[in-house]
C-alpha cells in the first residue's frame, strides 16, 4: 500500500511540475569534430582542423531533421593554447538554429617536457545563435478553439550563446575524455 501510495504522489508531482527544456544538436560524428561539442577541445589536434559534415535524417519526410556544421581550429603553440570557431545551421521541423561560436581554449600537459603525459585543457566559447520556429508549419485540431500559445506566424530571436568545457587527451590520442556544458544562457 505504501509503495503505490509514494508513486501516485510521485505521478501528481510529474503532472503538476513546469517542463523547461533545450534542444541542441545531434550529431552522430562526434569523434571527427569534438570541437564543436567541447570549447577545450580548440588546438587539441596536430595543426589546423577544418570539418564540414552534414546530417540528414528521415530522408524523404517534410521536417526531418537537418545539421549543417563547419568549424575550424588550430593550436597556438606559443601561447600553449588554442582557438576555433564553428558554425551550426540546424532544422527540426518548425524550428531552427542558426549561429556562430568563437573559442578559446588554454591547453597543458600534466608533467611539462614528458612527451608521454597527458595533455588537459580547459576552454571557453561565445557566440551568438538565431532561433526561429515557423508556425505556419503547425497542423493541430482547431475544433476546440486556436490555442493561443500555438504560433501562427514566424518568429524569430537573437541570442548570447556561452559554452564551457575541459578536455584530457593521451598522446597519439590514444584516449580523450571531455565534460562540457553548451548553451549555458538558456
Amino acid at each position: 500500500m505504501l509503495k503505490k501510495g509514494f508513486l501516485l504522489i510521485g505521478i501528481l508531482c510529474i503532472l503538476v511540475l513546469q517542463g523547461i527544456s533545450q534542444v541542441f544538436i545531434q550529431n552522430t560524428l562526434y569523434p571527427y569534430n569534438r570541437f564543436v561539442y567541447n570549447p577545450a577541445a580548440a588546438g587539441t589536434s596536430e595543426g589546423t582542423q577544418l570539418a564540414l559534415m552534414g546530417r540528414l535524417q528521415w530522408l524523404g519526410i517534410d521536417g526531418g531533421p537537418r545539421l549543417v556544421t563547419a568549424s575550424i581550429n588550430t593550436p597556438l603553440e606559443r601561447l600553449q593554447s588554442g582557438v576555433g570557431v564553428h558554425f551550426i545551421l540546424d532544422e527540426l521541423g518548425p524550428l531552427s538554429t542558426t549561429g556562430a561560436n568563437a573559442s578559446y581554449a588554454y591547453n597543458f600537459q600534466l608533467r611539462p617536457g614528458d612527451v608521454t603525459s597527458p595533455r588537459i585543457s580547459i576552454g571557453a566559447s561565445a557566440g551568438i545563435l538565431q532561433k526561429r520556429i515557423d508556425g505556419s508549419d503547425f497542423i493541430y485540431d482547431q475544433t476546440g478553439g486556436i490555442d493561443p500559445v500555438v504560433p501562427t506566424t514566424n518568429n524569430s530571436t537573437i541570442v548570447p550563446n556561452l559554452a564551457e568545457g575541459i578536455y584530457l587527451t593521451l598522446p597519439d590520442d590514444r584516449l580523450f575524455v571531455g565534460l562540457s556544458g553548451q548553451d549555458l544562457l538558456e
